[in-house]
């Protein structure tokens, strides 16, 4: 199941019901719901099912169409309901005709948007219909999606608000509405992980799940509050107060409690040296040293500023600013999002950037080998480069010769980046100190991985930020190494005073301790090791990919993948993961073998990981601290993988993830959604992908 193409379905079902019955229609949406249609689907599909206009709710020139009906697709805050009521301030020039209102996300009870609208008359004639979509966080991917906070590292650690976790928990019930699920829930055994995942389980237990599962709309039962009058239709959310709805939600309770779907809630301590290794999956690599933005902005005005773009040249969330040479052969800017609606980035986005480069090429000289005309013009010159130009003169060809070019340039700037800051050598360095082992399959220590960071940080050939990340991965993997030896290091880095704040605000935070070393009966003494020294299941691991692996920069793995590979083959440590209150599944569900059997009592919602995706910008000295200790790889700075989202992660999307067991008789797929406090990495993101596919299962 596709997250993605599930929420645009939700959209367009409820507007397309709205519109089939109206003839002018147009859409008022506000910051929030117009981030998220922007995600799923585009401007002219929303005209194709007869929306003739959108508009922000906000504007300040907004249209008044009398003879239109209007659908408000905003979020449930009293300001923007203020905004709707003054829509319809006067009985006789009421900006629109109809009314159709789709809140976002659910409604509280006692938050007194229902009571506003029930006090304007004006309104209540109009309104035809009120619905919630339950779709209140970002749908990134197919299997990733995030939340729109603008939460960081510092935030969880230690947690500033308890409040946080209960908005978290509010959105990730809107995820598992639009997954349908009901999940079991697990978590990491940390402080941070076991109250939110209390939190969570209460907001299931107390959400609507069943109601919204039954009705594929997800629209509610209208009810008439206004009697007085015939014409007035307007709807609103009936509560499930009475005895049917309550033996509905018990018929529909014994019928999903079959599930096996689980949940499975981690913290960033889950792998913290992902966050700063280079990956050179395309993905990983594009967002990480071109510094891609993943981050909408609190203002619709504010620009984003494109990494090596001009001051004037902003870009949106997953947007890249690339020149083409058009027909006349002249130069010409061109904006592409990057999204899985782009057939190459879809397929090659989890693949080494140099397979990527080679592919790319690979295509454009068999195109135009193909083309006679192409041929001529490009007079056999073998320059990818070259050949696109020749191909632009044929128009029929134009809109794949842009999709091509996006490619040739994204390939091209990544491979300018990493040879102007030397980030290969960097690299080799990086996967022995992360591995233990070098590309050649043998063990290091201590004085030979330290010697290879010392020789990075006393060159002035790498930058200070790859020097800091380098920095930071030693000391990350690297147990009992004293703060005079630390300050030492980063002296002779010649850091300047921010990159030495920020790695020492990081280390402040403490979550580089990983769950899986701390029942490995560690020495306490005051000697330096490895973190992996007393897991020699997973050194045996590097050194056989060491011998196997087609790219010695790529030999390390995220810590999810065996996460992922002990969840499918039940034998996730219980005491490192437990569950949340239910010691039934827990008893019978671990002890079968095969496909898992959830016993039918007491069974939780279902849940899915988010992801948000925080992206550095050059404000303030205490902004950059912020995001960079984020680590929001997506953006690039400081981490290679691009945190998707700084709050939580779940292949957001975010991304979090899921996996879906083997589907060979129809049956549903078994998913599984892991949640990241602190947000999900591309490197993890691409593992999420792939493990779905081997294991026939479905991560989000």
């Amino acid at each position: 199941m596709s997250l993605k193409e599930n929420c645009k379905e939700r959209i367009f079902n409820v507007i397309t019901k709205i519109t089939e019955i109206s003839k002018y229609v147009i859409m008022v949406v506000d910051k929030n719901c117009y981030n998220t249609l922007s995600i799923v689907s585009k401007n002219e599909e929303l005209l194709e099912n007869g929306v003739s206009l959108i508009e922000l709710i906000d504007s300040s020139n907004r249209n008044e169409l009398p003879d239109f009906d209007c659908i408000y697709f905003v979020s449930p805050e009293i300001e923007t309901v203020k905004i709707i009521l003054n829509d319809f301030k006067e009985e006789d020039n009421c900006k629109y005709k109809n009314v159709h209102i789709i809140f976002i996300s659910s409604i509280k009870k006692n938050d007194g948007i229902l009571d506003l609208i029930a006090s304007n008359d004006n309104i209540l004639k109009r309104i035809k219909s009120c619905a919630c979509l339950n779709l209140n966080f970002f749908p990134y991917e197919s299997r990733i999606f995030y939340f729109d906070n603008k939460l960081k590292l510092y935030d969880y650690y230690p947690l500033k608000n308890t409040k946080i976790l209960y908005d978290l928990s509010d959105k990730l019930v809107s995820v598992c509405s639009c997954l349908k699920t009901w999940p079991y829930i697990r978590y990491q055994n940390s402080e941070l992980c076991r109250l939110f995942a209390e939190t969570f389980y209460n907001a299931l237990n107390a959400s609507d799940l069943f109601k919204l599962h039954k009705n594929e709309n997800t629209t509610k039962k209208c009810v008439n509050k206004n009697d007085t009058n015939d014409n007035t239709e307007s709807c609103f959310f009936e509560n499930d107060t009475n005895e049917q709805n309550d033996k509905t939600k018990d018929k529909d309770k014994a019928k999903i409690s079959t599930n096996s779907d689980l949940v499975l809630i981690l913290d960033r301590s889950i792998d913290s040296s992902i966050l700063f290794l280079h990956d050179y999956s395309y993905q990983s690599l594009c967002y990480d040293i071109l510094k891609i933005e993943t981050e909408f902005s609190n203002n619709m005005e504010e620009t984003y500023y494109e990494y090596g773009s001009s001051n004037n040249e902003k870009t949106e969330p997953h947007t890249v600013i690339f020149e083409i040479t058009n027909s006349d052969k002249n130069k010409e800017k061109k904006k592409a999002i990057l999204t899985e609606d782009d057939e190459l980035w879809s397929s090659y986005r989890h693949i080494h950037i140099q397979e990527v480069n080679e592919v790319i090429k690979n295509k454009i000289a068999t195109f135009t080998e193909k083309n006679t005309v192409a041929k001529i013009k490009k007079k056999n010159i073998l320059n990818p480069n070259e050949a696109l130009e020749a191909l632009r003169a044929l128009p029929q060809y134009e809109s794949m010769i842009e999709q091509y070019w996006l490619h040739v340039y994204l390939c091209d700037s990544c491979f300018k980046m990493l040879q102007n800051k030397n980030i290969v050598d960097i690299g080799l360095i990086e996967q022995d100190i992360s591995c233990n082992v070098d590309k050649y399959g043998k063990e290091l220590n201590f004085s030979k991985n330290n010697a290879n960071v010392i020789s990075i940080i006393t060159s002035n050939e790498y930058e200070e930020e790859d020097k800091a990340r380098l920095l930071l991965l030693y000391f990350i993997n690297y147990i009992n190494i004293n703060e005079h030896e630390k300050n030492k290091m980063i002296d002779l880095a010649q850091l300047s005073l921010f990159m030495r704040k920020f790695i020492n605000e990081f280390l402040k935070l403490n979550i580089h301790l990983n769950y899986i070393y701390l029942d490995e009966n560690i020495n306490h003494s005051n000697k330096i090791y490895h973190i992996l020294d007393k897991n020699r299941k997973k050194i045996k691991n590097y050194k056989n990919i060491a011998k196997n692996s087609k790219y010695e920069l790529s030999r390390h793995e995220p810590n999810i993948k065996e996460i992922l590979l002990n969840i499918h083959e039940q034998n996730l440590n219980k005491s490192q993961f437990p569950y949340v209150g239910h010691n039934i599944y827990e008893e019978k569900y671990e002890k079968k073998k095969g496909p898992a059997v959830v016993p039918e009592s007491n069974v939780y919602r279902g849940t899915v990981w988010e992801f948000s995706t925080p992206h550095e910008k050059k404000h303030s000295e205490e902004s950059q601290k912020n995001k960079l200790i984020q680590n929001k790889n997506i953006s690039g700075s400081i981490s290679s993988n691009n945190i998707i989202s700084s709050s939580n992660v779940s292949s957001s999307n975010i991304t979090g993830g899921n996996i879906n067991i083997s589907n060979n008789n129809k049956s549903k797929k078994k998913k599984i959604i892991i949640f990241i406090i602190g947000g999900i990495t591309y490197p993890e993101i691409k593992y999420i992908y792939e493990m779905s596919k081997e294991l026939d299962l479905d991560i989000y």
